[in-house]
């Protein structure tokens, strides 16, 4: 859980997929670490098959455009984490306004409300 980088009044829970230091790129509709493809059983799945990881695309008049859009490699700053939802398809994350800074990160999830059939202590 962490401030909204938007409006810091605003609190956001999402995945941390980045720690400072890794480099992370979006290819072939996958997410990579260092080179190395992420396992992710989490991902939402439409018809049974996880949903892509894409780049944000650019964008005018908006932020997709800037290194942490992962359509090039991004390493991520110290003191920084790299966030992005499950449902990588419709998800407000680091690939559309940067990454959430160290300051900003206010706790941990323990508990998976929703969907409700996915109800579980974390």
């Amino acid at each position: 859980m962490f401030r909204y980088p938007g409006d810091t009044k605003v609190i956001f829970i999402k995945r941390v997929v980045g720690l400072p230091g890794d480099t992370l790129v979006a290819r072939d509709g996958r997410l990579y670490i260092d080179g190395r493809r992420l396992a992710e059983p989490y991902l939402h799945r439409t018809g049974g098959a996880a949903d892509a990881t894409r780049a944000a695309a650019p964008l005018e008049g908006t932020t997709m455009h800037e290194p942490w859009s992962l359509s090039a490699p991004y390493r991520v700053p110290a003191r920084s984490f790299f966030v992005m939802g499950d449902n990588r398809s419709d998800s407000d994350d680091s690939r559309d306004w940067g990454v959430v800074p160290e300051d900003d990160v206010i706790g941990e999830a323990f508990v998976l409300y929703w969907p409700i059939g996915r109800w579980r202590g974390l």
